[in-house]
């Protein structure tokens, strides 16, 4: 533990503290100060550090730095941290608390980032006036050492590099304070154009998200945020697709070329793996973008830090809240989502089908819901719960039906010559292959007849011509389904000659499930004819004689909370979990299904154990080992004995009896002492 230890300054990084301190002191070794703070020779970090809980252990009785006041308050987090999930963000402050220093790497991105962090510290000439005038030394601000930070929001002048290294350091164990490295010039003032203004509101935004901490919002409710601000630009697609090529153009002309250009963050619309591009995507996936990037897309819609923060997050989450709590896809109306309906993103569904994804499982165990919207247009489409998140509110998941009026404009723009079929697709909301499915399906002549415009000595002339592209992939999915159709069918007579009763249960456990789910999709009218007894008679619903299956179920439960009670070794909790594996059902004692199980319910009431009824169980099983053994073991062997149930620690009754069968146990033990000698 080290005697004294200086004060911080408002904005100051911990490196300037360390620095500080270090000349305070007067080390003769440049790796003693760092061994002393941090408890090793490692590097002197100057954004991310780590080995923070070594560090408070060594400060002064009574001092005012924790590790969380540390990371908050004199450390660059705050500017990384409300752009990433809240997983990660506690990640990276375990890895700072800790000695994984790449584990705060890895979480944080810096390293895998196109933006560089700035070569060298930074300061502002003016401030470093005041500093001296009113603290009486300098010292290095946060705020300046943030990377797309050029500019002092106090002073309005550049920032001048000082010759310290921030990274690439020769000599990275060294401390270097701005009272050794500080020479005062003259700042360059900004000007009144349009480029050093924005860089000066980024600059305020970066200073914002330091000031005040702000912790993460969560990636789905931010990736709802940007989804909700691009769908107000018109960058959403009747399809419900992202204008990804739009927005790359919009961003060009809001912010100068040289302005991202010294900023890192270049929008090249020929590239795939433009930022722009990728950091919604980004977020889905819990994948990082710099927050530089974040503060540009921000401004772009119109939105300070503060603004985007502190006002519409508030919002949106608001109306998330008021969604989820009333029902998970919102109480209605709805929009239709046909782009050919003259009701085309007008709330005029009013009714909304639910069901549950049965062959889909949430983190939780449960089932998502599925929710159907149909128009009065024949419309129909499909919001999936778990996409809720990703989804614009003019999206689905995707179309069930597509409706006599989508299908009316189809024909009609099949037939017409002038009309290419990349122009279909982008009227109708849907792709080339789907227009071609659902020509197919309409019966509609294949291949199409098309007009190709060309010219000829200056004369415009139109040719009719056959599409071979599209007659041959016709042909190629054709003979495929075909081929799938009939290699389903003989699996299918397969299956019934082989198996006598087919129940849905049994197809879903066996491999023959996809045979089954691919001709209820594509040939249903010979599925049906080709369909067991059993399920064709399924729709009737045989009546179900509840009462004496709940007295079977009951008989059952008993005879499995005797093999419970009888097993050998260390005793089981009674759980219904544990009774249900034991008979060998476990939906039977589901809560949907207990409600017709009234005897079952009343006897699990009774003989489902707490944790405390357990304890005292496991406590008595571990005493009559004891006696068996003739042993009188210490407090610390009966503890051992009872395994994981520890709850006698958290009842004062528990203890009390605990202490009364431990001493039992010693008195039968002396006991036998005394009579066998």
């Amino acid at each position: 533990m080290i005697g004294v230890f200086p004060a911080p300054y408002p904005d100051e990084l911990l490196y300037s503290l360390c620095a500080r301190y270090s000349d305070a002191m007067q080390y003769p070794n440049k790796t003693a100060v760092h061994k002393d703070l941090f408890g090793n020779s490692g590097a002197a970090n100057v954004s991310l550090p780590y080995r923070l809980g070594h560090f408070v252990t060594q400060l002064p009785p009574n001092c005012i730095y924790t590790v969380e006041r540390i990371i908050q308050k004199h450390t660059l987090l705050p500017f990384y941290a409300p752009f990433m999930s809240n997983s990660r963000a506690n990640a990276i402050k375990a890895g700072m608390k800790g000695s994984n220093y790449r584990k705060v790497l890895s979480n944080s991105g810096i390293g895998a980032f196109n933006i560089q962090t700035p070569r060298w510290l930074r300061f502002c000439s003016v401030c470093a006036e005041e500093d001296k005038k009113h603290w009486g030394e300098y010292y290095w601000h946060r705020l300046h050492q943030l990377p797309g930070v050029n500019v002092c929001t106090e002073h309005d002048t550049f920032l001048i590099d000082s010759g310290v290294f921030a990274r690439d350091r020769p000599d990275d164990t060294e401390y270097v304070s701005a009272e050794r490295s500080i020479m005062l010039i003259k700042p360059l003032q900004l000007n009144s154009s349009t480029v050093h203004s924005t860089l000066l509101e980024i600059a305020r935004d970066a200073s914002w998200l330091l000031c005040n901490c702000y912790s993460s919002p969560g990636i789905e409710l931010l990736h709802s945020c940007y989804l909700n601000l691009m769908a107000s630009r018109n960058l959403i697609r009747s399809s419900g697709r992202r204008r990804n090529l739009a927005l790359a153009r919009e961003l060009n002309k809001f912010y100068k070329p040289s302005l991202l250009k010294i900023l890192q963050c270049e929008v090249d619309e020929q590239k795939d793996s433009v930022w722009v591009r990728n950091i919604l995507n980004n977020l889905v996936q819990d994948e990082l973008n710099h927050p530089l990037r974040h503060l540009l897309l921000i401004r772009f819609f119109g939105h300070t830090a503060e603004s985007f923060f502190d006002g519409y997050i508030k919002e949106v989450k608001a109306t998330l809240n008021t969604r989820k709590a009333s029902h998970p896809f919102g109480n209605g109306p709805y929009p239709c989502l046909n782009p050919v309906c003259e009701h085309f993103q007008q709330m005029i569904i009013t009714k909304l089908r639910t069901s549950r994804q049965n062959h889909v499982f949430l983190t939780n165990g449960s089932h998502p819901l599925l929710g159907t919207f149909n128009c009065v247009c024949g419309f129909t489409y499909a919001r999936r719960e778990a996409d809720l998140f990703k989804l614009g509110p003019f999206e689905f998941s995707f179309v069930k039906a597509y409706g006599h009026v989508w299908e009316t404009t189809l024909i009609k723009l099949w037939g017409d010559k002038m009309t290419s079929l990349r122009r279909v697709a982008s009227l109708l909301g849907t792709n080339n292959h789907n227009i071609k499915r659902r020509a197919i399906h309409l019966g509609l002549t294949f291949p199409r007849l098309t007009t190709r415009v060309y010219v000829q000595r200056g004369k415009m002339k139109f040719s009719t011509i056959l599409n071979p592209k599209i007659l041959s992939d016709l042909k190629r999915r054709s003979a495929r389904r075909t081929e799938k159709r009939t290699t389903n069918r003989k699996a299918w007579l397969t299956i019934l000659r082989s198996v006598s009763n087919i129940t849905h249960h049994w197809l879903r456990q066996n491999r023959f499930y996809g045979t089954y789910l691919w001709l209820l999709k594509h040939d249903k009218e010979w599925l049906s004819a080709h369909m067991p007894e059993t399920y064709k008679t399924r729709g009737s619903r045989r009546k179900v004689d509840w009462s004496e299956r709940d007295r079977l179920t009951v008989e059952e439960v008993r005879s499995a909370i005797i093999r419970l009670n009888n097993a050998i070794g260390h005793p089981k909790r009674i759980t219904r979990k544990a009774i249900a594996i034991a008979i060998g059902g476990k939906g039977r004692l589901s809560n949907y299904n207990l409600s017709k199980f009234p005897l079952t319910a009343k006897l699990l009431s009774e003989i489902i154990e707490t944790r405390n009824q357990f304890a005292l169980r496991c406590l008595y099983w571990a005493a009559q080992c004891f006696r068996q053994e003739n042993v009188a073991p210490t407090r610390t062997r009966l503890i051992c004995r009872l395994g994981g149930e520890r709850a006698i620690w958290h009842d004062h009754s528990l203890k009390a009896i605990f202490e009364s069968v431990w001493q039992s146990l010693h008195k039968d033990q002396a006991q036998l002492d005394v009579e066998a000698a």
